[in-house]
């Protein structure tokens, strides 16, 4: 996996819930991060369009290294970094 790509490990469009591994670019190691969306059908547009586009989603420009949190550009989910390996 290269650096500053991400990588889906786990999808629960039941519970609107996506967790993605990144490997950051500026940082050393991996970041985890849950994807939660308000609701059910846009889980599963965003599960639908996952394969072409989560690349896009969570991008180097979205990973904020001063707050320490992840901004979702997807209308109606917020991203949280659940574990940061390798500091």
């Amino acid at each position: 996996m290269q650096s500053g790509s991400v990588e889906v490990l786990h999808v629960n469009p039941d519970k609107n819930l996506f967790f993605f591994r990144r490997f950051a670019e500026e940082d050393p190691g991996e970041i985890l991060v849950l994807l939660n969306f308000s609701n059910s059908e846009q889980a599963f547009e965003f599960e639908l369009a996952r394969a072409g586009r989560y690349h896009a989603v969570l991008t180097d420009e979205d990973w904020d290294l001063e707050e320490g949190s992840y901004s979702s550009t997807i209308p109606g989910s917020t991203a949280r970094v659940l574990k940061r390996i390798g500091e």
